[in-house]
């Protein structure tokens, strides 16, 4: 990715060089190198803006996973309000029930959950109960939403159900991509938290 981003024509303003950061950031979160995706994001979303306008979901779609990494890296204010802009940003402009603005609900869910808030769990549950057959994004959201919630009952008294639906959600994800995937991945790490 950082080779192909160096031969860019113009790579500080290029829509394209805000894609080859945010796949980088995608990559670097998900191996839990948080402070390393923070400033390819910032760089991303400032491409985006400026390519695109504030409101754009492009834009939405970076404030997510700026809210996902500034979660990790435990900077909730900042993060709260990225998730709530791309969430927000995502609902305008695709609808509520679209597997992008599904998932912006899920992060945002999930940053208020793991932070004691009720009302993200059952939405959290709201989101795990939409399993579209045809739709493989949204049941990606469900997967995640399930075994989110489930990893935040592992640490209360249903902790025995919530390793059940863990396992169901691990097994539903090994048969629909046998290949693997991230998801499968994010499921599995959940489900070793709760053991």
């Amino acid at each position: 990715l950082q080779a192909a981003r160096a031969r860019l024509r113009d790579p500080a303003r290029s829509p394209a060089a805000a894609e080859l950061l945010s796949h980088e950031a995608i990559v670097l979160h998900g191996t839990g190198r948080d402070a390393e995706a923070l400033p390819r994001l910032q760089a991303a979303r400032a491409i985006r803006v400026a390519a695109f306008g504030e409101g754009n979901p492009r834009v939405a779609e970076i404030d997510t996973m700026l809210g996902q990494v500034d979660s990790a890296l435990g900077n909730d204010a900042r993060a709260l309000a990225e998730l709530q802009a791309g969430e927000r940003a995502a609902r305008a402009a695709f609808g509520a029930d679209h597997p992008l603005a599904l998932r912006a609900r899920l992060a945002l869910a999930r940053h208020e959950a793991t932070r004691g808030d009720r009302d993200a769990l059952a939405t959290l549950d709201a989101l795990a109960a939409i399993r579209s057959p045809r739709e493989l994004g949204v049941r990606r959201v469900a997967w995640l939403a399930a075994a989110s919630a489930a990893s935040l009952r592992c640490k209360g008294t249903e902790r025995a159900r919530a390793q059940a639906t863990l396992r169901v959600v691990a097994a539903e994800v090994r048969n629909a991509l046998p290949e693997g995937s991230a998801v499968g991945r994010e499921v599995a790490g959940l489900a070793a938290g709760c053991r």
